[in-house]
């Protein structure tokens, strides 16, 4: 696996370099295969980023007709409720685009959670026939305090399952019910980007790219043959000691 990190002023150029990473990934996995495949994360992170999506630079930019969007987790809410990762990302980016809405494959949140699990898992292995594990060009992530990515939190056994492609997460919180992709489809992406922000992230950051052992679900996205790579803001990656950080302007490095 390779690893990349960078460190980006604020949200406006995390949103810039995510969406060019977006736009590069796209074009050359519809060079090479003839469309692009991509899962999406909800959150209030990554939100610049498909609000720039949507402006004409990146609408002419990019081939939209050739790209097939999935998502990394849903809760288990209606598709147009506030919660919903795929209302979250519909209403700045998708409801832009002059796209056929069956390259929309949400993941059906209106349903009970082991059913909305099933329903998506038979739709990934259909899309992906003929590969055991679904092989996204590009999966985008985000990353919890407690690092936890996707809806894999500490402690989510069943999100290792090595066999599962998605699998239904029970929180104990009000509309908190999830489905999410899991470990080993994750590890089996072409390109997996996370994008981190805030100062309470930093000691998370600090610990899951610095750290030997790991101990967050954040830590356990290794590619088999991919590039990881790691947009932080300054914030973010305050506490990083390792790479010589560098105050004021954007930095790069390449693990």
């Amino acid at each position: 696996m390779m690893r990349r990190v960078e460190v980006l002023q604020n949200s406006s150029e995390l949103a810039k370099r995510g969406a060019d990473l977006f736009a590069a990934e796209a074009a050359a996995a519809i060079a090479s295969r003839g469309e692009f495949s991509v899962a999406l994360s909800g959150g209030a992170t990554p939100l610049p980023l498909y609000t720039l999506l949507a402006t004409d630079e990146y609408l002419c930019r990019i081939d939209w007709s050739r790209i097939h969007f999935f998502w990394a987790d849903e809760r288990c809410v209606p598709h147009n409720h506030q919660g919903s990762n795929f209302y979250a990302i519909f209403a700045p980016l998708l409801s832009r685009l002059q796209v056929d809405a069956a390259h929309f494959h949400r993941i059906p949140g209106e349903l009970p959670p082991d059913q909305a699990a099933f329903s998506i898992e038979k739709k990934l292995r259909s899309f992906f026939a003929g590969h055991s594990l679904p092989c996204f060009d590009l999966v985008l992530l985000g990353m919890g305090v407690d690092g936890h990515t996707a809806s894999i939190f500490p402690g989510s056994h069943s999100c290792l399952d090595a066999s599962r492609i998605a699998v239904e997460v029970y929180l104990d919180k009000p509309h908190s019910n999830r489905v999410t992709l899991t470990m080993s489809v994750l590890n089996n992406s072409r390109n997996v980007v996370f994008i981190v922000s805030g100062k309470e992230k930093a000691e998370t950051v600090r610990a899951v790219l610095e750290d030997d052992t790991p101990r967050y679900p954040a830590s356990m996205v290794q590619l088999a043959k991919g590039t990881v790579t790691w947009l932080l803001d300054l914030d973010a990656a305050s506490l990083l000691t390792g790479y010589n950080l560098p105050k004021g302007d954007n930095w790069r490095f390449n693990g």
